[in-house]
């Protein structure tokens, strides 16, 4: 080797120990101005200090507890500063409670960080960065200022609001941004910083906000993906929420624990006590800006001491057929009572959040309408309240949501479930009915073949019958079991002790299942107990012949039981029925005509010859009465009068609605209008049909109704239509369903 080349070497080889030193020191963590130190970790080089230079291939470059006060232009000049992708400025508590730490971003001070994609302050002693702070760094994509508690929002707009400055922006995170101050404004020249720069994501999370210009929010969210304004307290707003403009990429909003201007949310008309109230909300005019919306997060919006009680209200919302929403969240709100009827025509639900909402009532109707619903989270709730005043309603809150595969019921201090709680669910997969008081599974999901598991874990089963765990076999569900109050101290569970053992499925999640043996003590779950147990099952049966006899005597018992039972259940309709018919002889408004016969005048013949007198006659006779009990249009509508006020009018005064069901009314106007009306005013109706019906033809309340009541059929014979049951009975179902 030659002397200069050997020289060289020499050079080259100080020169890298200079560098390692100088850049990376000791390989201590401490912080203090006396040890400037670097450590790399999982490809990330974390300082603190700014070194002069970095690594080759560095990509990730996270500056701790730095104590230069103010950042100016040279200190990312290196070449190998140009490499980085992502650059983190941030500070223990103790350097922010000296004030020690970064206040100041001067001009250009990021200059050089050509390829730097990711860019993350998180400092509260920050007060200032310049106009010209982020030139240089045009690869920027996301900017994360969150938590600098005291930079003014007028001081960020400055430094961005320039169509050469960080003209790649997608990702802006201003939480907590001047929370040390009075708060920020969210202007026109706000949003339309956020728009000129198409921002994607925004994140203005935990934030005060003075003002909020709305319109022009929606001006300018057409770039706009996913918004966090959690956790924001606004003051005061000012726009129309209507204009008709969408945000046609938004995709999710967070607005979960926000505090919203009274005005917003008045839930003082919530608060009291509300009945019989109808209100139709029209999405589109609305809430148009939010159409393509897919995840609204209301959790929380109300306020925590708020207590909403809602009571027989019924909402019809209009236009939600055009929107995509389809998850809500609307956890950790004060629901307590929901008696609401919600119709949403055109739902598009897929994902429902209800959890912690102090829930005690809740009627299927609230949900009824969201046909297309996957998951729905109620738990942590009080519907053990709703179980003890309706039981039979409470089996059927999920009965028209044939789609759902996942539902949490955990924490509602359920002592059972109804049987059919789960009938109509047959796509269901995941049951969460964890952290109750149950003490058997008694719901029947013999026919929910999808179902893979089951969460019951702390309840208070003991044991599970043979049927059910043969069901869970069968249809391979995996079972959760902890923390239950299972027994192995009587012979009734040794079959029940033994799939525990031995069921792959049990075994595999369930690991260390313990059960409380004849001593009341805990022990777990092996061969031996089943030996055990095996025992309690093979001691002398005593004193057969009086439990034998206690059988036949409680067998008689119920039987006797039974047979009163019948003869009050005939007295009790017998009753029913005399006080339906006199309700009919004292003529009440309600009750002029005990049937609206609504049919098509195409089938007026049909009507007149085969219908209409023989049903007026047989009512008549049954009812005692010689009035005219059957209201009909033609004889009965004020000539002049307008059509849908005849038509409110004698629906109004009639008890029950007798529909002759053809294709001529199907396609009728006027008669869907009379049968849109009884169904608004909740009229019995009865289905009346002569012969084929285009289906296809039928709106989905009238086909459902053609699906799933029983009708009056006639059959033909030598032209003659006869009906298939006695018009005696006809009569009486229909007085059945008067007052009903």
């Amino acid at each position: 080797m030659h002397v200069q080349d050997k020289y060289f070497a020499y050079v080259f080889c100080i020169y890298l120990y200079v560098l390692f030193v100088g850049v990376f020191g000791s390989p201590s963590t401490s912080t203090t101005s006396e040890s400037k130190s670097c450590i790399i970790r999982n490809a990330v080089i974390t300082c603190n200090y700014i070194p002069a230079a970095i690594p080759v291939g560095t990509r990730t470059v996270s500056l701790i507890n730095i104590l230069e006060q103010t950042l100016s232009k040279g200190l990312f000049s290196t070449y190998n500063w140009r490499q980085i992708t992502k650059l983190e400025i941030s500070a223990s508590r103790d350097l922010l409670d000296e004030h020690n730490t970064v206040e100041v971003f001067d001009s250009l001070c990021f200059f050089g960080l050509n390829k730097l994609e990711v860019l993350r302050i998180q400092l509260e002693d920050t007060h200032t960065i310049a106009s010209d702070s982020f030139i240089g760094v045009e690869n920027l994509k996301r900017l994360d200022l969150s938590g600098c508690r005291r930079l003014n929002l007028e001081n960020v707009l400055n430094a961005i609001d320039n169509s050469n400055v960080v003209s790649n922006l997608q990702y802006l995170n201003l939480a907590f941004l001047d929370s040390y101050h009075d708060g920020i404004t969210l202007d026109e020249r706000f949003f339309k910083v956020i728009a000129d720069k198409k921002v994607r994501e925004l994140d203005i999370s935990s934030t005060q906000i003075q003002f909020l210009n709305i319109t022009a929010f929606i001006l300018n969210c057409a770039h706009l993906k996913h918004l966090n304004v959690s956790n924001v307290r606004i003051s005061e707003f000012e726009g129309d929420w209507k204009p008709q403009k969408l945000c046609t990429n938004l995709k999710s909003i967070d607005a979960s624990n926000a505090v919203f201007p009274s005005k917003v949310f008045p839930v003082e008309r919530f608060i009291e006590r509300n009945e019989n109230l109808l209100i139709i909300f029209d999405w589109m005019k609305s809430m148009l800006f939010i159409q393509n919306v897919n995840s609204l997060s209301l959790a929380g919006i109300f306020p925590k001491k708020s207590s909403i009680s809602i009571y027989n209200i019924t909402v019809y919302v209009l236009g939600a057929n055009i929107f995509k929403l389809g998850v809500l969240h609307l956890g950790n709100n004060n629901f307590n009572r929901v008696d609401l009827k919600l119709t949403i025509p055109g739902c598009t639900f897929k994902k429902v959040y209800l959890s912690g909402c102090n829930i005690h009532y809740l009627h299927p109707d609230a949900i009824s309408s969201f046909i297309l619903l996957s998951d729905i989270d109620l738990s942590r709730n009080k519907l053990n309240s709703m179980m003890a005043e309706d039981f039979n309603l409470f089996e059927k809150m999920f009965k028209n949501l044939s789609y759902l595969s996942t539902v949490s019921l955990a924490s509602n201090g359920l002592t059972r479930l109804p049987k059919y709680i789960f009938a109509y669910n047959l796509r269901l997969e995941f049951i969460d009915i964890s952290d109750n008081q149950i003490t058997e599974f008694s719901c029947d999901v013999n026919h929910l073949t999808h179902l893979r598991t089951v969460d019951v874990r702390r309840n208070r089963i003991q044991v599970i019958d043979a049927a059910t765990f043969d069901t869970f076999d069968k249809l391979n569900v995996h079972l959760l079991l902890q923390g239950n109050s299972i027994q192995c101290s009587k012979c009734n569970s040794l079959a029940f002790i033994k799939w525990l053992k031995n069921s792959a499925s049990i075994t595999t999640y369930n690991l260390g299942l313990q059960c409380e043996n004849e001593d009341s003590k805990k022990i777990f779950i092996t061969d031996n107990t089943i030996n055990e147990i095996q025992e309690i099952c093979n001691r002398p049966k005593v004193i057969i012949a009086i439990c034998c006899a206690s059988v036949l005597a409680l067998i008689s018992v119920v039987a006797i039981l039974f047979q009163i039972q019948r003869c009050q259940r005939q007295r009790k309709y017998q009753r029913e029925m005399e006080d339906r018919i006199a309700l009919i002889r004292e003529g009440a408004d309600e009750n002029k005509f005990v049937v609206f016969l609504s049919y098509s005048s195409n089938d007026d013949d049909f009507v007149n010859k085969y219908v209409f007198n023989q049903l007026n006659e047989n009512l008549q006779q049954k009812i005692g009465k010689d009035s005219n009990l059957v209201c009909e249009g033609d004889k009965h509508f004020q000539i002049g009068r307008p059509i849908p006020e005849q038509m409110s009018k004698f629906l109004r005064k009639s008890s029950v609605v007798v529909i002759l069901l053809t294709d001529h009314y199907i396609q009728s106007v006027h008669c869907r209008n009379e049968f849109d009306y009884a169904i608004l005013l909740e009229k019995p109706i009865v289905l009346m049909v002569k012969d084929e019906i285009d289906t296809e033809m039928m709106n989905g309340q009238m086909l459902d109704l053609y699906e799933h009541r029983t009708r009056i059929l006639f059959t033909k014979e030598n032209d003659n239509y006869i009906p298939k049951t006695s018009w005696e009975n006809v009569c009486a179902s229909i007085i059945e369903l008067v007052n009903n």
